[in-house]
């Protein structure tokens, strides 16, 4: 049996709260050292949130929990794998509300070792979970489904052993049984299927994602959105392909009558650590005719501060004014290296960017790196956008993340003297100065990881240190970067889980990120 807390609350918990104004709040659950919000929804103005969390001892588990329309938590469950291994959640993670009332949600066990689905009741209670794996693949993570007849379509991404990478769909029945599953692809690129939406009961649209495997950097790096049709038992009806010149990746759908698609995208400018040329996403909005797949209008926009390394949410639609919204995160420069919260409001007539915001919860003067991300949307019946996600916090002297909620009114404020403003920046113009980007493989690991330094670093040195879920410094060494070679961490002794690193030059150059050391 899994292990699970349950609690009903009438008056808001003391747990770690730091921002009171409206709702805009950081916390952790009762009882965990780490709390992260995932996906959202918003059911009869009640918001239902679904994320990761880590108890005193460890464990890496999930919740489910709701809270009122000012963001005070009414009841919570926690959830942990009955044989001690480990729930992970990725950006994408499915959640839905479904037709019985209760809940679905999608996750992965010990990071791709197997697709987890969970099937909640109304109260938060655990119906079943389904564990779904395939001997010959490597890694399995799961997306956002859909109900259909009879089940659940859901998407993801799957790598064999042979390192392709292709995307699927596979059809569950009602109680978490395999129907089938279908891949999709082209052999010999990363394919990704992000989600499902539901035309009729025979038509469904995919959205995804198809790249190279080499880096952002490297010559012949392409990156493009797709967007597939399939029928009721997977077979492809019709497909659309961005331009690779377009470095277009992923994206969320959203269905704008009854032929037409509106896909909410990202343009990636390349080399974004040579300071003279572009380093920014655009948010790309296009809606497609999808008789024959040609676009209607096509549209960017971006912020400014506004640089490398951002992802968009889902795209959800307003129920008051019919506006296009969907959050996420992007990286920005205003003090040292800080990743921000972002909310778009488009117009979804021509796709024009009617406001859009950034918004940081937390940072600190202890950390190199401070992360704000938000990763889910939903709708209160006013209108007001509702923003689940996470912060990177060091309060108390320990590195965890907090929990975050957000609510933004339909013109774009958290409160009367902080709203959006309409952007005037132009896509393509801004520059933003170098960053120092680290690949790590493998990863996850077990022994060792490689992290490959930027040829910029070349020649240069300094030391990489890496923290423990509880902010703990559990590795530090230092190295010199010679020429054409990468820099070996020695990952032996380190307890399995997810390890944070920090990169720090002689220099002064920063890099980090995340490093799973394996089971």
């Amino acid at each position: 049996m899994l292990m699970r807390t349950i609690i009903l609350i009438s008056l808001l918990l003391p747990v770690a709260l730091h921002s009171q104004t409206g709702l805009n709040k950081l916390f952790t659950l009762p009882g965990m050292v780490t709390t992260t919000i995932n996906p959202v929804l918003v059911d009869q103005d009640t918001i239902v949130a679904f994320g990761g969390v880590i108890d005193v001892p460890g464990h890496y588990g999930v919740h489910i929990s709701k809270y009122d329309s000012l963001g005070n938590l009414l009841s919570y469950n926690t959830y942990f794998h009955p044989d001690g291994k480990s729930y992970f959640l990725a950006e994408a993670t499915g959640f839905i509300k479904t037709s019985d009332g209760g809940y679905l949600a999608v996750g992965d066990v010990n990071i791709g070792q197997a697709m987890v689905v969970f099937k909640f009741s109304h109260t938060g209670d655990l119906e079943w979970t389904k564990e779904i794996s395939d001997n010959s693949l490597r890694v399995l993570y799961g997306f956002l489904p859909v109900e259909c007849n009879g089940g659940y379509m859901i998407p993801g991404a799957l790598q064999y052993n042979n390192y392709d990478v292709n995307g699927f769909i596979y059809k569950i029945d009602n109680n978490g049984n395999v129907v089938w599953r279908k891949d999709y692809g082209v052999n010999g690129l990363s394919d990704l299927a992000l989600m499902v939406l539901k035309k009729d009961d025979n038509t469904f649209f995919v959205s995804g994602g198809q790249n190279t495997f080499i880096d952002i950097d490297a010559p012949g790096f392409w990156s493009r959105s797709w967007v597939f049709e399939i029928d009721s038992t997977g077979t492809l009806m019709s497909e659309w392909r961005s331009e690779i010149a377009e470095q277009l990746s992923g994206g969320g759908i959203r269905q704008s009558g009854g032929n037409a698609l509106v896909v909410f995208t990202l343009k990636t400018h390349p080399t974004p650590n040579d300071p003279s040329l572009p380093a920014l996403i655009e948010l790309v909005m296009l809606k497609l005719d999808v008789n024959d797949w040609h676009t209607v209008w096509k549209t960017s926009q971006t912020g400014p501060d506004m640089t490398y390394n951002a992802n968009w949410q889902y795209l959800q639609q307003n129920p008051i004014d019919g506006a296009l919204d969907a959050v996420g995160t992007c990286q920005h420069y205003p003090n040292a290296f800080v990743m921000s919260g972002i909310t778009a409001h488009v117009n979804p007539d021509n796709g024009s960017t009617i406001w859009l915001r950034k918004d940081t919860a937390y940072t600190s003067p202890l950390i190199n790196i401070n992360e704000n991300h938000l990763r889910g949307i939903a709708h209160l019946s006013s209108g007001s956008i509702i923003a689940g996600g996470w912060v990177l916090s060091k309060e108390g002297g320990d590195l965890h993340q907090e929990a975050w909620l957000l609510k933004i009114s339909p013109d774009g404020c958290t409160e009367p003297s902080n709203c959006a403003t309409v952007p005037t920046h132009e896509p393509g113009t801004k520059h933003g100065p170098s960053y120092s980007n680290w690949e790590v493989f493998p990863n996850p690991a077990k022994t060792y990881t490689l992290l490959v330094p930027d040829k910029d670093m070349q020649g240069k040195s300094g030391k990489v240190m890496l923290f423990n879920q509880k902010g703990s410094l559990a590795r530090e060494m230092a190295f010199s970067i010679e020429p054409a070679q990468a820099v070996r961490v020695d990952l032996m002794g380190l307890s399995p889980g997810l390890y944070t690193y920090q990169v720090l030059m002689d220099t002064g150059s920063v890099g980090g990120g995340k490093i799973m050391v394996a089971w």
